[in-house]
């Protein structure tokens, strides 16, 4: 099924239930997550050989796939990672991504053997739909790394705001509840994880807005760490 009322979710080890009945699986990227439509085996890809790696081409890829997860292939990825504008990568909402033109100027071939080296490494795979699509998306493995690049932003979202709410300002963070109702709730507790270790007296409005801005089980997570702030 493709709706969202009343299904459990499957996608990292824990399983997040919405509302409640029947049981349905569901794609999650690090940050969101979506209805799992009918896929097969991936086809047998000729894979380029692994190169190296830096940690800000394997990022930038995270980052695209983030937002195309088993619904764009590699070369769509790889299009988007060079820098093209073409209606496909517009329509996938990739243009404004921060991983958009991270290869720019770097020829196709390079660009696929650098997404098919986290093939290679297991963070990666594909699969395809009964109409015969490869699609592009992430292991286990890969999601766990991808959780955290994902956390790791949100981070940076986080500490942006911690002066403007300490002067009055209203709180504005994109993966609230009531902003992205689909997100990735494994995702929200590392950032509250990375909040814990960073987080000092002045994070305390902040805090308490996002607290109060919460649903229950968050509530539950960042009240001890702003109780562990108001305590000194």
């Amino acid at each position: 099924p493709d709706g969202f009322g009343g299904r459990v979710l499957k996608g990292s080890r824990a399983e997040a239930k919405i509302l409640n009945g029947s049981a349905a699986e569901f794609w999650f990227s690090p940050m969101s997550f979506r209805p799992k439509r009918s896929h097969l085996p991936g086809p047998v890809v000729d894979l380029h050989p692994p190169v190296a790696l830096s940690e800000a081409d394997k990022r930038a890829i995270f980052a695209v796939l983030d937002c195309a997860v088993y619904a764009a292939g590699r070369t769509s990825v790889m299009m988007a990672l060079r820098g093209s504008r073409a209606q496909k990568i517009k329509r996938l909402g990739l243009v404004d991504n921060e991983g958009h033109g991270h290869f720019a100027g770097m020829s196709e071939e390079d660009v696929l053997a650098r997404i098919d080296t986290l093939i290679h490494e297991g963070l990666l795979r594909i699969e395809r739909t009964r109409e015969g699509l490869p699609l592009l998306g992430y292991t286990e493995a890969g999601l766990e790394v991808a959780k955290g690049y994902a956390a790791d932003l949100w981070l940076e979202e986080a500490r942006g705001q911690v002066g403007p709410v300490a002067a009055g300002q209203e709180l504005t963070l994109s993966f609230l509840m009531a902003a992205s109702p689909q997100r990735n709730h494994d995702t929200v507790l590392l950032l509250v994880d990375r909040v814990e270790r960073e987080a000092d007296a002045t994070w305390l409005p902040m805090l308490r807005a996002w607290c109060a801005a919460e649903i229950k089980r968050l509530r539950g997570r960042l009240r001890p760490v702003i109780e562990r702030l108001e305590g000194g």
